[in-house]
């Protein structure tokens, strides 16, 4: 907010605040959600660190903490949380600024000591489980295409294309006065080649591949906050009898634009047992959606219909047999014909009165 005004980080709140995939993760029991919060507050501790002389452990202890417990939930997140290394301390070598040297060369060293102790032993034990799931897929045109549609969290080409041309225009003043985006593009740039190295399993659909660059996906919202501020700021300079509506008018036409194709209607319905569905997050886009296309041709029962005529979430169904790989369990479509809640009926032994 100091460096990129009011203005910016209102809007960039609100996009946080709205982003599907944002809430998607947050709502799971998996990693992402708490890595992304973990790998910026590493970023900004570790600048903080190097720049500060006031009780310097503070930061220090702060970016240790984040760093390796970041990198021990998730190892792709390796090269961004450690790449202020890299920035500052070539910066420091440039300018020969030892004692900034000597600090960063200290941090360096405790980092590595936890992550020794947190991650080598996962790493030994469960090799094979890492190995296997290597050089099996690699991203391509579509990938990176499709990663624009997630990262803005819309179905519409129209509207990322706008989101992209609003970005572009934030771009140059979220490169000169938002210190940290040199870095965050750098890990970016390292997390990637990382990815196109070990070809990790299923990186090249869109929905693994960005969730690999999750940060991407909040400097991408600054960038288009940011380039909304800017396009308000030419435009106060041409209608300056009008200059106080451009920037509220902006920011609802963008709003509306997004709200129109969002999938969060339909995630978050009522009533919605499966909102963690990969139908509602393989793909934002229905055409480009494989389990979208796989489910098509499932059939649907009558019954469906049947209970959709009593008062809308009044009644629970468990269905037998649950598949764990969602692709094969057709519950979403049988919520939105019925409107009724429906449950997995588990034939395991474990609820069988």
């Amino acid at each position: 907010r100091p460096r990129l005004g009011d203005r910016t980080a209102l809007l960039f709140a609100t996009l946080l605040a709205i982003s599907p995939v944002l809430i998607l993760y947050s709502r799971m029991a998996r990693p992402y959600a708490l890595t992304l919060l973990l790998a910026l507050v590493a970023l900004a501790a570790f600048r903080r660190y190097v720049e500060t002389d006031a009780k310097p452990w503070q930061p220090a202890l702060v970016y240790w903490l984040c760093a390796v417990g970041c990198i021990w939930l998730h190892l792709i997140t390796a090269p961004l949380v450690l790449v202020p290394f890299l920035t500052f301390g070539f910066s420091a070598v440039f300018r020969r600024d030892w004692g900034r040297v000597v600090r960063i060369f200290w941090l360096g060293l405790i980092t590595l000591a936890g992550l020794l102790i947190v991650v080598l032993p996962r790493l030994l034990a469960s090799s094979d489980a890492l190995t296997v799931k290597l050089a099996t897929a690699a991203p391509d045109f579509q990938t990176y295409y499709g990663a624009l549609f997630f990262w803005l969290g819309k179905s519409s080409s129209t509207v990322v294309l706008g989101g992209v041309v609003l970005a572009g225009l934030g771009a140059g003043k979220l490169w000169r006065d938002f210190p940290l985006t040199r870095t965050l593009l750098t890990g970016l740039g390292l997390t990637c080649l990382a990815i196109l190295v070990t070809q990790p399993a299923w990186v090249h659909h869109p929905q693994t591949f960005t969730r690999y660059l999750l940060p991407a996906l909040v400097l991408f919202l600054l960038a288009v906050a940011t380039g909304v501020s800017r396009l308000s700021e030419i435009l106060e300079r041409r209608l300056v009898d009008h200059r106080r509506y451009a920037f509220p008018l902006l920011v609802l036409g963008l709003l509306v634009l997004m709200a129109a194709y969002t999938p969060l209607p339909k995630m978050l319905a009522t009533p919605n047992s499966n909102s963690l569905h990969a139908l509602f997050r393989f793909d934002f886009r229905e055409d480009e959606n494989l389990i979208n296309r796989y489910q098509t041709d499932f059939p649907v029962s009558p019954y469906w219909q049947q209970l959709a005529k009593l008062p809308v979430d009044s009644v629970k169904v468990a269905v037998a047999p649950f598949s764990f790989e969602t692709n094969h369990w057709d519950a979403v479509r049988w919520e939105q014909i019925s409107r009724q809640r429906i449950m997995p009926g588990y034939l395991l032994g474990l609820c069988v009165d």
